[in-house]
């Protein structure tokens, strides 16, 4: 059982592997073994996390989703707008 706080940080680090997984590899040929090897944690608690790979990947695309958004706001509520600069950064974030 996990306390609030670690879930999330387990939680979070899951998410951002897959990104990175995802980018390397495809959806397809990412497996559970390299996602809970690379997060540094037992496929057992992979699975209290999520069901399936199928609704991993979702939160995933979700928490990218989210990520990209936040990272777009705090770069135009800061600068007024994308420079060049910003924008590369987070297409080279965010590219698949």
């Amino acid at each position: 059982v996990f306390t609030l706080e670690r879930r999330e940080e387990v939680q979070e680090k899951l998410l951002e592997v897959g990104i990175e997984l995802i980018k390397e590899k495809g959806i397809r040929k990412m497996t559970i073994s390299e996602v809970t090897a690379k997060a540094g944690i037992g496929k057992g608690t992979f699975y209290h996390f999520y069901e399936a790979k199928e609704f991993y990947v979702w939160d995933v695309i979700r928490y990218s989703k989210n990520e990209l958004k936040e990272t777009v706001n705090e770069a135009v509520k800061k600068n007024g707008g994308l420079d060049r600069k910003t924008l590369k950064e987070i297409v080279e974030r965010f590219s698949c």
